[in-house]
This record gives C-alpha cells, sequence and structure tokens, in this order.
C-alpha cells in the first residue's frame, strides 16, 4: 500500500484558533450613515494590518518559514483570518461617538451636512487617531471609491 509509511494524524497544539466575531458593517449600514452629507473626506490606512504590533504571546504563534529557517511577525500579517474583525474592532474605537463618521476595514469616511459641520467632524477624528498612522488624505472630493 503506498500511504503505508505516512505518520498517524496527531493534534496540533497551536492549531485552536478563536476568532474574533466584531462585526464589518454592511453596504446599507454604510450609505444609511452617510446619507445626508455633501463633503467627504476619506483616510485610507495604508498596510493596514501591518499597523498593529502582536502581543509576545501571539508572536510566538505566528510565524512565517523560510529556507532560513522559522521567523516570528512582529506585525498583524494579512494572512490571519482573524485580522479583518481585529483591525475593524481597532478602528471602530477610535470613531466611536463620532457622528458622521464610519469605518471599513481600511478607510475611514468622514462627512458632514455642509463645510461647517464637515470640518468640525474632521478635526474630531484627527484629535482621536493622531496616534494612528493615517495616509493618504483625500479632502473634499465628491466621487468616493470603495
Amino acid at each position: 500500500m503506498l500511504y503505508q509509511n505516512f505518520p498517524k494524524p496527531r493534534p496540533i497544539p497551536f492549531a485552536y484558533l478563536t476568532v474574533d466575531q466584531h462585526p464589518i458593517p454592511s453596504i446599507d449600514e454604510l450609505l444609511s450613515r452617510l446619507n445626508n452629507g455633501e463633503k467627504f473626506t476619506k483616510f485610507d490606512l495604508s498596510h493596514a494590518y501591518l499597523q498593529i504590533e502582536l502581543d509576545e504571546q501571539s508572536k510566538s504563534l505566528v510565524v512565517i518559514n523560510t529556507p532560513l529557517g522559522l521567523f516570528r511577525y512582529n506585525r498583524m500579517p494579512f494572512d490571519i483570518s482573524n485580522a479583518p474583525a481585529i483591525f475593524q474592532k481597532i478602528i471602530n474605537q477610535v470613531i466611536v461617538g463620532i457622528s458622521n463618521s464610519i469605518a471599513y476595514l481600511g478607510d475611514i469616511l468622514i462627512t458632514g451636512k455642509n463645510e461647517e459641520e464637515h470640518l468640525q467632524t474632521l478635526e474630531m477624528v484627527l484629535k482621536r487617531g493622531s496616534t494612528e498612522p493615517l495616509s493618504n488624505f483625500d479632502r473634499s472630493r465628491p466621487p468616493v471609491k470603495f
């Protein structure tokens, strides 16, 4: 028999992963939160997941196998199944309580009914997110692409 010498399956100690169930907003929720806006600002958080540093326990579980050996990640890689939910939870914590703003994966979209309201909301998000690296700042462009 060809498969006779294969080892029997065995449990792998780090194979279990608790999946984070943080919800990602639907398109309907995005449209309803931004319904009355005339001015828009979009923050594109470049390399979104790589902005999140792993704790020491997670670093020992998330490794990459190369010809030179095993190496630990210091930042959250894109191929973790929990990455979108973890990142969404962190970004939602940045904008919680700020009306006229919503986060969708690697983007934060801010709106206002007029220029003054838009700038006030923008200022609140910038103050709260000053520790977060924001890039690709596109201000007040009418067509916003997701």
